[in-house]
């Protein structure tokens, strides 16, 4: 039997996401529903609906695809890929990764804090090169049965990601890219957690990172290297032995370049 906080998600995923539904987010989510998203906080009916119909209607077949799903029972965190063809870019093809962390009250969803890579996604829209999609699971949904908290996992995810180093043997970061996991954009020196819970040997967060840009991110980076930025990450972690053993990463690396551009561009006006 399907727990009732997953059989939600699966209604989230099929009748509202893939069917291009909007009218089941009031079955699904709460009127103070939030969604907190590249640094920005979009509000059930002010802001989240009409920033989804603008993605379904640039992405007609948008579709979503659950690849792994951890909850506790009162929070979820489920990986996945959204992919389909734009119309604002003559039709081409995108797959891009995607970590939320969901919450919610027993009946609706109440708050989400999720990533996605639109930084491949742009890449992918700009050279007409979709990236390949990963093999989805064959039952993400039966499999994902509550498991009891662990406070030593996470205390063990806290002191990894307060080292802010995340990068190693077993860790992904930003599947579905078209070239090799580059290095961090960022030289990080605080980690801010969002949110965070655990479920047996899986614990699921959303942090934003802050430090100064190493570059990457741009053809030229000259005018914003060492300028001070933060960067969004939610990510699921497998903890054996009082350690990270594996790791699904997907990090705002777009929105830290709009910060960025956004500097630039302050930095040129005022110098004229």
């Amino acid at each position: 039997m399907i727990h009732p906080f997953v059989a939600l998600l699966r209604r989230y995923v099929f009748d509202y996401t893939n069917s291009h539904d909007l009218a089941v987010c009031d079955e699904i989510m709460h009127p103070d529903y939030r969604v907190h998203i590249s640094g920005l906080t979009l509000e059930r009916d002010k802001t989240y609906k009409g920033a989804v119909a603008g993605v379904f209607a640039e992405y007609p077949g948008l579709t979503i695809q659950a690849y792994e799903i951890v909850t506790n029972g009162e929070m979820l965190a489920m990986s996945f890929t959204e992919h389909g063809a734009s119309v604002r870019h003559e039709n081409r093809c995108a797959a891009w990764r995607g970590i939320g962390i969901y919450q919610w009250d027993g009946r609706q969803l109440i708050r989400n804090f999720v990533e996605q890579d639109f930084f491949s996604r742009r890449q992918q829209l700009q050279t007409g090169r979709a990236a390949p999609i990963e093999s989805p699971p064959h039952d993400p949904w039966l499999g994902a049965t509550a498991g009891d908290p662990a406070p030593a996992n996470e205390e063990v995810v806290r002191s990894w990601l307060a080292s802010g180093d995340v990068r190693g043997s077993g860790v992904v970061i930003d599947g579905l890219r078209l070239n090799e996991m580059p290095p961090s954009p960022l030289a990080i020196e605080s980690t801010r957690i969002s949110a965070i819970f655990s479920a047996r040997d899986k614990v699921a967060f959303h942090v934003v990172q802050s430090g100064r840009y190493l570059g990457g991110l741009f053809e030229d980076d000259s005018l914003v290297i060492g300028c001070e930025c933060e960067l969004c990450v939610a990510g699921i972690v497998t903890v054996a032995a009082g350690s990270v053993a594996q790791a699904t990463l997907v990090t705002d690396r777009e929105g830290t370049r709009a910060s960025l551009v956004k500097f630039a561009r302050c930095h040129a006006l005022s110098q004229r």
